[in-house]
């Protein structure tokens, strides 16, 4: 009698485990697809803004209610940091003498930090090869095994380069991969 009560206990921990999992799995989807929503209409979700950019506070209707959000806007003095540091990027590949670590000791140079901090070779190649510097913001490109179904989008921020100035370093920068 005693065998029966373990295994029928086995069998309901396993059942609970089941359902649990499947309440974790739905109550993730449901943030990931509320976050991809804000995401969608031009809020930023995250806690601290890209190097360049700010997070402000802005009232928005949501059902009658008024709530605050965070955007995305430029910040003025990071921004011109990442414009001259992509104009010192093509003085570079002109001058044929382009790397990471000769970018950051120009930049720092300079005396224009990021953030309170030198820069790195590691963060100079992310900051050259991130989108939101020409205004396209891509969401959901690390996705986890409960939105792995979804693609990334493309969303609209503010620019601080052109197409054209973050395409002519990119195209150099995908000929030293290969």
């Amino acid at each position: 009698m005693k065998d029966e009560y373990i295994k029928n206990d086995n069998f309901c921990q396993a059942i609970m485990a089941a359902i649990e999992d499947v309440s974790r799995k739905n109550s993730a989807l449901m943030i990931s697809d509320r976050l991809e929503n804000l995401a969608i209409e031009g809020y930023h979700s995250g806690s601290i803004a890209p190097f360049g950019y700010r997070s402000v506070k802005v009232e928005t209707e949501n059902f009658g209610h008024i709530v605050m959000r965070n955007k995305l806007m430029t910040h003025t003095g990071e921004s011109a940091v990442v414009k001259t540091l992509f104009e010192l990027a093509n003085e570079l590949i002109i001058q044929d003498e382009f790397s990471y670590t000769a970018l950051a000791h120009m930049i720092n140079e300079k005396e224009l930090h990021r953030r309170n901090s030198i820069w790195s070779p590691k963060n100079v190649k992310s900051t050259l090869i991130d989108t939101r510097y020409y205004g396209v913001r891509i969401y959901g490109s690390k996705r986890s095994e409960v939105n792995a179904h979804k693609n990334p989008l493309e969303i609209k921020c503010p620019a601080i380069v052109t197409k054209h100035t973050f395409d002519k370093v990119n195209r150099f920068i995908t000929k030293l991969k290969t």
